[in-house]
């Protein structure tokens, strides 16, 4: 395999990661719930608490993907160009 084979596999993984990071928020964050007539209080809750935590996982999802994806890429980097 040639360098430049192991350069492009790289970036291809790195903006493989992106893309489904940026699927996994979208599917956590998009509302599931469907409004039905007749609902009850406590189920209107239990909605509304299942939802608040969908988009706190998704928002903790983007957060760890800001981090980990740049500090992948910079690791691969830097293990690239040390060893090229």
């Amino acid at each position: 395999m040639k360098l430049i084979d192991v350069w492009v596999s790289g970036c291809f993984g790195v903006v493989f990661a992106a893309l489904t990071e940026y699927c996994i928020v979208l599917y956590l964050a998009k509302d599931k719930s469907l409004a039905v007539g007749g609902v009850g209080a406590k189920d209107a809750q239990s909605a509304t608490r299942r939802k608040r935590q969908r988009q706190q996982l998704a928002a903790g999802v983007e957060r760890m993907a800001r981090l980990l994806l740049p500090v992948g890429f910079l690791a691969f980097c830097v293990v690239f160009w040390a060893s090229g």
